[in-house]
């Protein structure tokens, strides 16, 4: 990947840390691992505890709206480049031709200013990974759960250090000579393709993000009732025992005969 990071979005899928010591049998349909545990007042007893697919799903959900975090970043870094080509195209128009072949000590401060901020805006980082490649590495990818299947879903990734139009724009720094309107207007237009491309797998990720909240939400439901019927259903030694004191024939046992 671009960079190492702890993060679970520093890595290619998602951190099912859960299910990592497990087969694949056993990550498919779930798995239960006994544990014994000692009891204090009498022996050991074993519980169970169960990995299955509500942890799987939990872990899952948490990547997934990680990785939008990434792509809110992407979009919000975009827009920013966007505006920033714009506004220094707008001032170009007005430069004369005397001015872009002669560049003006003014006309070049403010193309600095705004090569910087490209430079700066193509470099952004978020956990520890950049937000932009350079198209010699893959782009950042989960595996999410939809419709019972487990899919790889890759993030996007614009290659705007490796685009022509936007090496040729950052090279004017080191030429010494202003990028004209037609370079301006193909970053602008490469710029405008890449959030097109965001946009449209932001979309797919919300829908994603919010099928995996909706299966977490049942599966807390059927836990919760389960455990209610099972409470109900099987009141225990001490709801025993609270039933023999309310019942009116252990009053009567021990009511005095009359003389």
């Amino acid at each position: 990947m671009r960079d190492s990071s702890s993060s679970c979005l520093a890595g290619s899928s998602y951190c099912d840390e859960p299910c990592t010591h497990l087969s694949p049998k056993q990550r498919e349909g779930g798995s239960a691992i006994h544990t014994i545990t000692h009891n204090p007042a009498g022996p050991r007893v074993s519980t169970k505890r169960t990995y299955s697919q509500k942890n799987r799903s939990k872990t899952m959900l948490e990547n997934a709206r990680q990785a939008m975090g990434f792509i809110d970043k992407q979009h919000s870094a975009i827009k920013d480049l966007i505006k920033q080509l714009q506004i220094f195209n707008g001032y170009c128009e007005q430069l004369s031709s005397e001015d872009f072949i002669t560049c003006s000590s003014h006309a070049w401060s403010v193309y600095l200013m705004h090569a910087q901020a490209l430079q700066s805006g193509v470099n952004q980082c978020f956990m520890g990974k950049r937000l932009f490649g350079d198209g010699a590495q893959p782009p950042i990818r989960l595996h999410l759960e939809e419709d019972g299947r487990v899919n790889s879903f890759d993030l996007p990734d614009p290659c705007f250090l490796a685009m022509p139009s936007i090496q040729s724009f950052m090279a004017g720094v080191s030429q010494q000579r202003l990028p004209s309107l037609l370079l301006i207007n193909s970053c602008i237009a490469e710029l405008l393709n890449a959030l097109i491309d965001v946009q449209k797998c932001k979309a797919n990720l919300s829908r994603i993000i919010t099928k995996l909240a909706s299966a977490k939400t049942q599966s807390l439901h059927s836990l919760t009732q389960s455990s209610v019927i099972q409470l109900h259903s099987d009141p225990g030694w001490f709801g025993k025992i609270k039933k023999i004191f309310n019942s009116k024939s252990f009053f009567l046992r021990g009511r005095p005969l009359s003389a």
